[in-house]
C-alpha cells in the first residue's frame, strides 16, 4: 500500500512538472479600457511635466502579468505603446487622427485588443525579480507603414521599390546590463526578383527565446529609406500575444493571492480547491512541490 501511495505522489508530481514546463502566460492587452474611437494612448495624471513647447506630457503605463509598458502622452503627441481594437486597415486621415491605431490585419491576433508600438526609447519592463524568459510575440505592420510602403508619402517619397527594406530589431536587456537582439523584416524588397518582394500584412510569430532571461525589451525600426535626420519610413508597427513561460517566476502575483500556492492537485493529478479534504499535492509559486493533508 505504501508503494502504491508513493507511486501516486510521484506520478502526480511528474504530471505537474510537465504541466509547468508546457504552460505559458499570454499578454494580450485585453485589460485596458479604450475610448469611443477604439484606442488608448494614456491619460492626464499627476506625473505631468512641461514639455518645453507649451504643453504638458504625462507618463502613463499599462500593466499585465509581469509586464509594464510605458507611454508618454500629451494632448498633441504620444509615443510608446497604444492599445487598440480598431478593425480598419487604411490610413486615410492625418497623424492626429484615429487611423494611426489601425493594423494591416484589421483585428487582433487573439481576443479584441492589440498593441500599436510607436517607440522612442520606451521599453517593456519585466517586473518579476530577476527578470524572465520571453518566448516570443506576434507582430505585423501598422496601417500607417503599409500605406507608405505601398503608395509612398510626402515625407518618405515614392513607394517601396527593389532594394528597399524595413527591419524590426527587438533588444533584451539582462539584469547585468548586457543585451541580446533578434531581427526580422516588416518589409523586404531587396531581391532582384519582384515575386520575392513582400510586406507583412498578417500576424507572424517572432521567437524571442534567444534573448535569454531579460529585465526589459526595447524595439527599434530601421529602413533603407533614411536621410541625415534618420529613418523616413513611419515608425509604427503592431504586436500582440507576448508569450511568457510560466516556469520563470511569473506567478508572483498569484502567489500573493494564494499565500504562495500556485496550484493544488489530488492523487489523480486533477486540480482541487483549497477547501477540499484529503491529501493534496501543492505546487508553490517558486516551483517547489509539497504534500498537505486537508481534514
Amino acid at each position: 500500500m505504501k508503494k502504491i501511495y508513493m507511486l501516486g505522489i510521484a506520478l502526480v508530481m511528474s504530471s505537474m512538472m510537465n504541466t509547468m514546463a508546457q504552460d505559458n502566460v499570454v499578454v494580450s492587452f485585453e485589460n485596458q479600457t479604450l475610448n469611443s474611437d477604439g484606442y488608448w494612448i494614456g491619460e492626464v495624471n499627476e506625473t505631468g511635466v512641461d514639455d518645453g513647447y507649451g504643453g504638458t506630457t504625462y507618463t502613463c503605463g499599462y500593466d499585465e502579468s509581469i509586464l509594464h509598458l510605458t507611454t508618454s502622452y500629451s494632448v498633441y503627441y504620444w509615443s510608446g505603446y497604444a492599445i487598440s481594437n480598431r478593425t480598419d486597415t487604411v490610413f486615410a486621415d492625418s497623424y492626429a487622427g484615429a487611423d494611426q491605431y489601425n493594423s494591416a490585419v484589421g483585428k487582433a491576433h487573439s481576443g479584441n485588443n492589440f498593441c500599436v508600438v510607436y517607440s522612442y526609447g520606451q521599453t517593456i519592463d519585466i517586473t518579476a525579480e530577476g527578470g524572465s524568459l520571453i518566448s516570443g510575440l506576434y507582430f505585423t505592420n501598422s496601417a500607417v507603414d503599409m500605406q507608405s510602403i505601398m503608395n509612398g508619402d510626402s515625407y518618405m517619397g515614392e513607394a517601396f521599390k527593389q532594394g528597399d527594406w524595413l527591419k524590426l530589431t527587438v533588444t533584451g536587456t539582462k539584469v547585468d546590463g548586457t543585451t541580446a537582439s533578434v531581427e526580422t523584416y516588416l518589409a523586404d524588397y531587396q531581391s532582384e526578383k519582384a515575386d520575392d518582394h513582400y510586406f507583412v500584412k498578417d500576424w507572424r510569430w517572432l521567437d524571442l527565446s534567444a534573448l535569454g532571461t531579460v529585465k526589459s525589451l526595447s524595439f527599434a525600426l530601421s529602413s533603407s529609406r533614411a536621410n541625415d535626420y534618420g529613418m523616413t519610413t513611419p515608425n509604427y508597427f503592431c504586436i500582440d500575444d507576448i508569450t511568457i513561460p510560466v516556469t520563470t517566476g511569473i506567478s508572483n502575483a498569484a502567489a500573493e493571492r494564494t499565500n504562495g500556492m500556485a496550484a493544488r492537485y489530488n492523487l489523480n493529478g486533477s486540480k482541487v480547491a483549497e477547501t477540499q479534504s484529503g491529501l493534496q499535492i501543492v505546487r508553490m509559486a517558486d516551483g517547489t512541490v509539497k504534500k498537505i493533508m486537508k481534514r
